[in-house]
């Protein structure tokens, strides 16, 4: 991690959350095998999500996945993102957990 809200996942450039404003740069950065890209991935996400109207199901499946990652800081970070995000499936699956 490159300070607050930056990344740079090994043979990538740096990505700053800003800079790349869509889900689809930071999507598959949940699934990356640094932790520290998954952990701002999630961050990002939550991010953009939360200034969207409409969050696509497939971001919220990965924030749901990313809170069974490996590390507690992926998880909360997937957690507090999928908070932000304005989407029927985040609203339906609290219903139930909660």
């Amino acid at each position: 991690m490159y300070g607050h809200g930056k990344v740079k996942p090994s043979g990538a450039s740096v990505i700053e959350v800003g800079q790349q404003d869509n889900f689809e740069i930071w999507l598959p950065l949940l699934k990356h095998s640094d932790q520290l890209a998954r952990e701002a991935a999630a961050s990002a996400l939550g991010w953009l999500g939360a200034k969207s109207s409409e969050v696509d199901t497939v971001v919220a499946t990965g924030l749901i996945a990313a809170l069974e990652d490996t590390t507690w800081e992926v998880r909360r970070n997937a957690a507090e993102a999928l908070g932000k995000l304005k989407s029927d499936l985040v609203r339906f699956v609290f219903r139930i957990v909660v």
